[in-house]
């Protein structure tokens, strides 16, 4: 849209511009602006003043055009661009740690042998054999850590089975209750007519683990923690994850009144061996594991927060449109 707009601009008489020997200006801008229906849009302008020999504007012409459409085409292209290096820097992290993860397997499997073969030739109660048990506990860990890692890196298979969302919810805050303190109220809003997705129970069941975790240790005085789960179509979902595809996605919120993030903290949440805890509590790998794991389902990882005022992280999965419905439970509150 090209809009002539002398009409539209004021004369100023003190409104002086640099001119050239002709007694002309150029000036512009891009600029948002707002229609007699309320709507914004964004425009750019160009145009030119001509002043008299007193110095004053004698007129002003000029066009304005409407770019909100280029104005959005553009947003959506750079943020399309940071996924990209997103996507490349975790993949070459993920390459990395899969590396790792195999050359550190190997040589836990020497360990625990050997430590193996030392606690069955040792008799029970001996320094020897003690020692060579908490060795294998180590070594133990470490391999848990290894699992990890992999999981990370994408290098595990995931079950594909159809499943109910609700139901795996239940199961995993089973789990994650025993974590919880007291202090901390849990809250469930499950919705029951959301479609059954394809995926890894265990898996899923993880994701809920490692976020009701993070958000126990964002609420360390207490807090509540929310857990919610809906059915959205496609549009819904791309106003916050551009490239999402399907047709209809699950959406699983888990959201804590914690201590939030700033926005140099959310860029890096998700890379492996980030932590704002201490090396104490934790090892870095929990949201990389969330987000290697919904990788793997097809899915998406996006976070809200701010500091003070808590954290939500939303998770969502695509929906096969053949897949049967999942059963309806009650709520539970």
């Amino acid at each position: 849209m090209a809009v002539d707009i002398p009409s539209m601009l004021y004369f100023d008489p003190a409104d002086r511009y640099p001119r050239d020997a002709d007694g002309h200006s150029e000036d512009g801008g891009v600029s948002r602006l707002r229609r007699k229906d309320g709507t914004e849009v964004w425009t750019e302008y160009h145009g030119r003043r001509e002043y008299g020999e007193d110095g004053r504007v004698r007129f002003r012409e000029g066009i304005l055009r409407d770019i909100t459409e280029r104005r959005k085409a553009d947003e959506e292209r750079v943020g399309l661009e940071q996924q990209l290096f997103q996507a490349q820097k975790m993949e070459a992290i993920g390459t990395m740690a899969a590396g790792l993860a195999h050359d550190f397997n190997n040589i836990l499997g020497i360990i625990m042998g050997n430590a193996g073969i030392l606690t069955v030739s040792t008799p029970e109660g001996e320094k020897v054999r003690l020692r060579a048990e908490s060795i294998t506990t180590a070594a133990e860990r470490g391999a848990q850590l290894v699992r990890k890692l992999m999981t990370f890196a994408r290098k595990t298979d995931a079950e594909q089975n159809p499943l109910s969302l609700n139901d795996v919810v239940r199961e995993g805050l089973d789990l994650l209750r025993a974590t919880l303190p007291k202090e901390i109220a849990v809250h469930l809003s499950l919705d029951t007519a959301i479609p059954a997705v394809i995926g890894d129970s265990g898996q899923i069941q993880q994701v809920l683990i490692n976020l009701g975790v993070n958000a126990r240790d964002a609420m360390p005085g207490g807090g509540t923690l929310t857990i919610t789960t809906s059915a959205v179509p496609r549009d819904t979902a791309r106003k916050t994850i551009r490239s999402a595809a399907a047709a209809r996605y699950v959406r699983l919120e888990v959201a804590d009144t914690g201590r939030g993030m700033d926005e140099e903290t959310q860029r890096r949440i998700f890379d492996p061996f980030f932590s704002t805890k201490t090396p104490d509590r934790g090892t870095g790998l929990g949201l990389a594991m969330v987000s290697g794991i919904i990788a793997k389902h097809g899915g998406h990882v996006s976070v809200r927060s701010s500091p003070g005022l808590g954290s939500e992280f939303t998770i969502w999965l695509p929906v096969r449109e053949r897949t049967a419905q999942s059963p309806r439970h009650p709520s539970l509150a």
